[in-house]
């Protein structure tokens, strides 16, 4: 800032005078100024919308239109329920099974043909060659202190396990078979014995270890289960298995009849939380676009600022930041989408269920502008027992390609057409269409308009620098001029007098 000392033979307030001969030159700068503001006020309030619709997609409807979302089921058994157990899972088929158990699977076992240890006390997780086992392995040479062993191989059907009887113990060593053979491998410490059991085929086994000094062997040839399925009459290598999308076991022979039903009360309370979030969304839109604008309340400028309070300038500033997305065209084109993906009709496979409307679910009355109610709950649970798969195919269908998306389910349609709108939004604001970004693109359409903005300001300070220092000057030559003219004044003066 230039220190200037003015007005000393005039008595003028210089600094006064130019500061209010400059207000009326600094009216365009503040001007574009407030322009300015109002354009990253907008900014704002597109990243704001922009952000929600994100939360609305990403969150709330790509989890709704997923099929699982309508996968709940119900399962009943009654009969012999001890001889079958049965859980639904999200892809069980709804329909009846009965299942006669008519015998179990038997899995091959290879049991220690005696006990192999006379220890009753013998410890199954300490080092294979701290136990009486050692006499067994192979010194590592040279000798060592205290001694160590080599490593060796078993084999369990056809799996070879390397085994450390430095590090492994019995009860690591069944661990290792467990999970690398496919079998069941335990210490009975009752009996003394080994036991592996499982793997769907007869066990095999090779290795001086298990055969000699576990005394293992071959394993029985495994039996299937003998049952019947609806009256047909099939095995199973295992009395676990999966019929339909039900998870089955098989615990004794007996008949036991399995219902497996849509859960109408899950799949209600998906449709009822979309709703809720759909609603939701549009009324965000819709409150943005028929939101108040007050045109007498521009943003105010920093003089303006430090003649106002902060509460003053807030509720001021609230009024200016009101309706800069009134009657936006990018938000009317979504709101009409969305009621349009609502109420477009869906090919589901059943003529009878093909629009919303058609399973209880409807708009309400004009003012509300496309915001859904459940009108009937009889009726759409009617239609969710019914033909569930029809409910979900109205909702979550992805279609086959066409143009006319007329077999796209209105949660998958919605979900497309709300990408178009964020991109629109990107184009216009710089946000992104795929994350909440806080750094704006500059090459968006407001971007673009903020960056000219920003170069008149510049050059507009520049030009009131000028007119600022033209003045001083003029003042100065002012100043300059009647100081002469008060010395000659003086010397007259003097003249006359003398």
């Amino acid at each position: 800032m230039v220190n200037r000392i003015t007005g000393i033979t005039s008595g003028l307030d210089t600094d006064t005078l130019i500061s209010q001969l400059m207000k009326a030159n600094r009216i365009p700068v503040d001007k574009m100024a407030q322009q300015k503001q109002t354009v990253e006020w907008q900014r704002d309030a597109y990243k704001e919308i922009n952000a929600k619709i994100l939360d609305f997609r990403n969150n709330k409807l790509f989890n709704f239109k997923r099929e699982g979302t309508f996968a709940a089921k119900t399962l009943t058994t009654v009969g012999d329920t001890s001889a079958v157990g049965a859980k639904a899972t999200s892809s069980s088929v709804p329909g009846t099974l009965k299942v006669e158990v008519v015998s179990l699977a038997q899995p091959s076992v290879s049991t220690s043909t005696a006990a192999i240890t006379a220890d009753p006390a013998f410890k199954t997780n300490v080092p294979l060659k701290d136990t009486e086992f050692v006499a067994g392995f192979t010194p590592v040479a040279p000798a060592t202190t205290p001694p160590t062993y080599q490593e060796f191989d078993i084999t369990v059907n056809s799996k070879v396990i390397r085994i450390n009887p430095n590090t492994d113990s019995l009860d690591s060593m069944m661990s290792k078979i467990s999970s690398q053979a496919g079998v069941t491998a335990f210490y009975d410490s009752t009996n003394r014995v080994v036991s592996m059991s499982g793997g769907g085929q007869a066990i095999s086994v090779a290795g001086d270890f298990l055969t000699n000094t576990l005394k293992l062997g071959a394993g029985s040839a495994p039996v299937d289960a003998q049952l019947k399925i609806n009256g047909v009459a099939t095995t199973r290598a295992s009395n676990s298995f999966s019929v339909n999308g039900v998870d089955i076991t098989l615990n004794g022979v007996g008949t036991t009849t399995i219902d497996v039903k849509s859960d109408t009360d899950k799949v209600m309370e998906s449709i009822k939380t979309f709703i809720t979030d759909y609603n939701s969304m549009l009324k965000t839109i819709q409150e943005k676009l028929g939101e108040d604008k007050f045109r007498d309340y521009t943003p105010l400028t920093s003089e303006q600022k430090e003649a106002m309070k902060d509460k003053d300038i807030e509720l001021w500033e609230g009024k200016a930041k009101s309706g800069l997305l009134r009657n936006d065209s990018i938000l009317s084109a979504l709101a009409n989408t969305m009621r349009s993906s609502m109420s477009t009709p869906v090919e589901t496979g059943n003529p009878n269920y093909k629009t919303l409307s058609a399973i209880g679910i409807d708009s309400g009355s004009y003012l509300e502008k496309g915001q859904l109610y459940i009108k009937s709950e009889t009726k759409l649970r009617e239609a969710i027992e019914k033909d569930p798969q029809a409910v979900i195919n109205l909702f979550t269908q992805d279609g086959n390609g066409d143009t006319d998306r007329s077999d796209v389910g209105v949660g998958e349609r919605l979900y497309q057409d709300l990408m178009g709108s964020l991109e629109k939004i990107a184009k216009k604001a710089g946000t992104s269409a795929f994350s909440d970004m806080s750094v704006f693109k500059s090459d968006s359409d407001l971007g673009k308009r903020l960056t000219d903005l920003n170069t008149r300001i510049a050059k507009g300070n520049e030009r009131l620098a000028d007119i600022e220092n033209r003045y001083y000057k003029q003042f100065a030559a002012m100043e300059a001029a009647m100081s002469k003219y008060n010395s000659q004044s003086s010397y007259l003066a003097n003249a006359f007098s003398s």
